[in-house]
């Protein structure tokens, strides 16, 4: 009996070791080619023909998506992304409301050099861990950026905000360096916590809940 039991365990366990590398294999490093484009276009991406987003070839949940010095253009209604890899990146949806994007995995999203912006969307930044600190100029561009409850907590350098509607709707902890700017009707919302590590200069409309 014994015998019979180690050997369906050990069966079990190669099975479930196979299981979990086939879904680690699956993930994708999804690099964006053109200049500008739409996101849902497989023929946009490199190295993305795992990618489980809709339509099979681009990033999608298990998935990081790389944009460096491109305009992703967003059309669909909702996108989820494991995490992002940015640098003078501009990533546009539809209008607040129309185009969402939830990064589920946003602990592991990396800054590269450069600017990054948000352009005529909603974003969702989700993560049990930090996430880490954006060193470039962060644009919130007629855009709602949502950073979720603790623990998530995330830092960056220069923040803005502009437009109207646009806001930060921080629930978890934020942490601005340097400037916090909120122009043509921006909004920092605070529900969370604020914790700036140094002084910092805030221009605009600063709403703490």
């Amino acid at each position: 009996m014994n015998n019979v039991f180690r050997t369906h365990f050990f069966r079990f366990a190669a099975a479930l070791a196979m299981s979990l590398f086939a879904t680690t294999a699956l993930a994708a490093i999804c690099q964006f080619i053109p200049a500008s484009g739409a996101w849902n276009v497989p023929a946009n991406w490199a190295n993305c023909s795992t990618g489980n987003g809709a339509p099979v070839g681009v990033p999608g949940p298990a998935d990081r998506a790389e944009i460096t010095g491109k305009t992703v253009l967003l059309s669909v209604s909702s996108t989820t992304v494991g995490d992002l890899y940015l640098g003078n990146a501009v990533v546009s949806g539809t209008g607040i409301g129309n185009t969402t994007l939830l990064v589920t995995a946003a602990g592991t999203i990396a800054w590269a050099s450069g600017s990054y912006t948000f352009q005529n969307m909603t974003v969702i930044f989700t993560s049990t861990t930090n996430i880490p600190a954006a060193n470039g100029p962060l644009t919130v561009d007629n855009s709602v950026l949502v950073l979720n409850a603790s623990p998530t907590s995330m830092s960056a350098d220069t923040v803005t905000i502009t437009g109207a509607g646009a806001k930060i709707i921080n629930t978890g902890l934020f942490a601005p360096t340097t400037s916090l700017t909120m122009t043509a009707g921006g909004v920092f919302e605070n529900n969370g916590s604020f914790a700036p590590p140094g002084p910092l200069t805030i221009n605009g409309a600063f709403v703490n809940q």
